[in-house]
């Protein structure tokens, strides 16, 4: 299935870093967390994208950001079934390739900003990721996919 649709916006939501918590000289883990809305009205699909960087138990970044899709109306039907819609692992692995690689830069940015300059979130193949189409329940407006790393 081909979803044909149009980026309308990305915002960051939120950017949290701690400096304090985090240590040059220590690794760090990664959580990923993906969700989608509908707005049926506007036939819109909202991508919103959170990513947690921890040391140890230490949680030093938190940052949110959301894509607003506007997907055309054929798409939409092709994705509905009853009171739901499924995302194509195609087309999900496309949002998560967007949001990721755009925090990808942003914790850059903003990292940098702070004088750190060796936060790097690394190179992720998402379609090896997300491998299975999500289903969303238009009931409740949202589903979540959340992988660690």
């Amino acid at each position: 299935m081909s979803i044909d649709y149009k980026i309308c916006d990305f915002t960051i939501d939120t950017f949290s870093f701690q400096k304090e918590l985090y240590s040059e000289d220590v690794g760090f883990s990664m959580n990923h967390h993906l969700s989608f809305a509908l707005i049926r009205e506007r036939d819109m699909l909202k991508c919103a994208y959170t990513e947690e960087m921890f040391q140890g138990e230490s949680r030093f970044l938190t940052a949110k950001l959301t894509i607003s899709l506007e997907i055309t109306r054929v798409s939409l039907l092709e994705m509905e079934e009853g009171h739901t819609i499924t995302i194509p692992a195609a087309f999900l692995a496309q949002c998560a390739s967007l949001a990721y690689g755009t925090m990808r830069g942003v914790v850059i940015d903003r990292t940098v900003e702070a004088g750190i300059h060796d936060i790097i979130m690394p190179p992720k193949y998402l379609q090896k990721v997300n491998t299975q189409p999500m289903v969303v329940n238009v009931e409740n407006v949202t589903a979540t996919h959340h992988t660690e790393n």
